[in-house]
């Protein structure tokens, strides 16, 4: 079981990290609130490719009109955020699953950008955590 709180409390910390579901939301959401960031939950159910996927992160993240849903625009919308202020930002990916299944490839580069963003929001000192819910560990937490 990961302290989040610790892990949240350094900006050097920021980066992916594969979570299980259960026991550990109401934890992260309650860190999220404590240190002022933005918690932007994020449900991939029924997403199976790279469209819905920039569509609901783009939504849920409020990334503006000119959002060019395309890999590059993402990646430059994740190192602006100019238009969702905030001390520090945790995104919680869930359901990845199926998303994952149809376009592995996909997956991959969404998790490079995320990974990307982050080391950029270090060397920024912006605290930018991802949280990918691993369905293989929702069943061993309880």
């Amino acid at each position: 079981m990961k302290n989040w709180s610790d892990i949240f409390s350094a900006c050097a910390n920021s980066g992916d990290y594969a979570i299980s579901s259960t026991p550990d939301m109401a934890r992260i959401e309650h860190s999220s609130r404590v240190y002022g960031f933005a918690f932007i939950y994020i449900d991939l159910s029924g997403i199976q490719t790279k469209d819905g996927f920039l569509r609901i992160v783009s939504r849920a993240l409020k990334f503006p009109d000119y959002f060019g849903m395309n890999w590059d625009a993402f990646e430059e919308c994740l190192t602006d955020m100019s238009w969702f202020a905030s001390k520090g930002y945790i995104l919680v990916i869930d359901n990845l699953e199926e998303f994952a299944y149809k376009v592995p490839r996909e997956l991959k580069i969404a998790r490079n950008i995320f990974e990307s963003a982050a080391k950029y929001w270090r060397k920024h000192e912006m605290p930018f955590f991802v949280l990918l819910v691993n369905e293989k560990d929702k069943s061993s937490d309880k």
